[in-house]
């Protein structure tokens, strides 16, 4: 049965000052219903300045965060948890360390590294998956000077660069994870995500707000999972 949602123009989520990784935007959240407890969760976009992973002479990093809130009462309100996020990137600069255990212990590239935004979640065989936009290097101050790779090393733009348009040109590449409901309503997030696949890539360029059909479609005379996608 769809979630009835209240709606109203009360906001719901806003920048907090004091929670470094969305101070600056929280936007862009989706939601889902739990069918064995009835509660919604949310997950939404986030970002502040992150001085840490500053590259001399480069501009302030901006990292992309997802944070996580939840409600009990079909939306009317919600309980937003600051402290810190549910699901971040990794930030790291060095070729060696841009990988990732998959949620079959495979070591892959890990597209995630520079942000994660944009979060589409949904239940697909029984499980949640969320589908989320990333790069491999942090943006900048985009709202300002929208160079994707303004933030990046400089082994990007050389013949060490490993990733081809991933790291050259900081594509945005769609990326799957598993959600164990359960453990991100325990706000257990280093367990409640596993990394499953990206499912765009990045030699064809920009593409993001993969939605991905929760049943099987009809194509070509055989039942197939289908994805809508934007590339530019």
């Amino acid at each position: 049965m769809p979630v009835k949602f209240i709606h109203s123009r009360k906001l719901v989520l806003e920048p907090q000052k004091g929670s470094p990784w969305a101070e600056e935007m929280v936007l862009n959240p989706a939601v889902v219903e739990d069918p064995k407890t009835g509660r919604i969760h949310m997950m939404f976009r986030a970002t502040g300045p992150w001085p840490s992973r500053q590259i001399p002479g480069r501009p302030m990093p901006y990292p992309i965060f997802l944070g996580y809130a939840y409600s009990d009462d079909n939306g009317t309100s919600w309980t937003p948890d600051f402290s810190r996020p549910a699901l971040a990137p990794a930030l790291n600069y060095e070729i060696n360390d841009i990988y990732i255990r998959n949620c079959d212990g495979e070591k892959v590239v890990n597209h995630a590294n520079g942000c994660i935004e944009d979060p589409r979640l949904f239940f697909l065989e029984g499980q949640c998956y969320v589908i989320v936009a990333c790069r491999m290097m942090p943006p900048g101050p985009y709202w300002i000077n929208d160079v994707p790779t303004q933030c990046a090393p400089d082994w990007i733009r050389t013949p060490e660069n490993p990733f081809g348009r991933a790291a050259s040109g900081n594509v945005t590449v769609n990326v799957m994870y598993k959600v164990d409901l359960q453990r991100l309503a325990d706000k257990d997030y280093g367990n409640a995500f596993k990394y499953v696949t990206h499912l765009t890539d990045p030699k064809y360029g920009e593409n993001r707000d993969v939605l991905l059909f929760p049943e099987k479609l009809v194509v070509d005379g055989r039942r197939q999972y289908v994805c809508l996608h934007r590339p530019r």
